[in-house]
């Protein structure tokens, strides 16, 4: 089974799951407060090591949300995913 990241990013708040197959595994959620690069990156190392699952068993990153494509965090989180889902694909 693989475990598939899924971050919802909204105007006023971002939540980050982490799915094994279907089932919701553990999520971390926070407000928005111009600070998604680092909130994005400590909740993913947080979920890592709570679960203790090494990155590579990360089968996909997916990004979605309320927020528009203009907005500051929103491109953030896109390229976090992009530049996550890239390293999966050079496995």
């Amino acid at each position: 089974m693989t475990y598939n990241l899924h971050l919802t990013v909204n105007n006023d708040f971002s939540i980050l799951k982490l799915f094994k197959g279907d089932q919701l595994i553990v999520e971390k959620s926070w407000p928005e407060e111009r600070d998604m690069g680092k909130q994005l990156l400590v909740s993913l190392e947080q979920i890592l090591s709570e679960i203790k699952i090494n990155p590579e068993m990360i089968e996909s990153f997916l990004v979605t949300g309320e927020a528009p494509e203009n907005f500051t965090s929103r491109r953030i989180a896109e390229t976090v995913s992009r530049v996550y889902n890239f390293a999966i694909d050079q496995r």
